[in-house]
């Protein structure tokens, strides 16, 4: 744990050094050193690259140092904020309320970053004022907690199967954080595809792979009829359509789930 009082009274006694005019080159040198020590600390170790290259640009060494030090002071006063920063979990998600990251609520007094429940799953709050809803896609929001998986699923199956009559439509519905997101799946990140037997049990790639190639660009829904199943003078042992449908969230591994209706 970070003793913020003994950093606080080092940070002071190096500054009261550098301020002097008489301090050696030396002597900055090596409060330099230690002034990188002390951020390496801060930061635990991830001192990242372009601090450091900051530091090292100043064009003397007294600048150097003073450069350190104004970064470790920032440092030491975002740690400080971020130790009095309270998590508070304000509920049912109201559009009406107004929220916060890492700000005083001038209700309660404490500085609050706020957590809210939308669609049985819990967002974090990370701009505060805030306008949008925490949906899937929004980016004043971070999901923390609930059902964090991307499915897919048909609206309605529930249909008989009569070879010599019937019509099956299947229409997709996307979830994300348990929130239907079906407006936002673009039709052409829906690809639907056949596996069939015949009345052996064989399978029929030909056939389900030409089905598959008329169907390109369906988009969200599609009719069943009697003309997807290729009859050829028998039923079918196995009919089953399946709908895969791609997420565009802008993440490397984008999400991918899939739903089959099976005769």
């Amino acid at each position: 744990m970070l003793d913020v009082s003994a950093l606080k009274a080092k940070i002071e006694s190096l500054k009261n050094e550098i301020i002097q005019d008489s301090i050696s080159p030396m002597r900055l040198g090596i409060i330099l050193e230690e002034l990188l020590k002390l951020l390496r600390k801060v930061y635990q170790a991830n001192l990242t690259d372009d601090i450091e290259q900051a530091i090292r640009e100043a064009d003397t060494a007294l600048n150097k140092a003073r450069t350190a030090l104004e970064i470790l002071e920032q440092a030491i006063r975002l740690h400080l904020e971020a130790s009095r920063v309270s998590i508070v979990d304000r509920g049912i998600y109201d559009p009406q309320a107004t929220y916060y990251y890492q700000t005083l609520n001038p209700a309660t007094g404490v500085i609050e970053t706020s957590d809210v429940w939308y669609g049985s799953c819990r967002f974090r709050c990370l701009v505060t004022g805030t306008g949008q809803i925490p949906e899937w896609s929004s980016t004043d929001w971070m999901f923390i907690e609930g059902n964090p998986y991307f499915t897919v699923e048909f609206r309605d199956t529930d249909y008989l199967f009569d070879p010599d009559s019937f019509e099956c439509p299947l229409e997709i519905v996307a979830w994300m954080y348990n929130q239907d997101i079906t407006d936002d799946i673009l039709d052409a990140d829906v690809v639907w595809t056949r596996y069939s037997e015949d009345a052996e049990g064989r399978p029929r790639p030909a056939s389900d792979a030409a089905w598959a190639a008329k169907r390109i660009g369906a988009g969200k829904s599609i009719t069943i009829t009697r003309d997807d199943c290729d009859f050829n003078g028998y039923t079918p042992k196995t009919l089953r359509f399946t709908a895969t449908v791609t997420l565009r969230d802008g993440s490397p591994s984008e999400p991918v789930a899939s739903t089959s209706f099976e005769y």
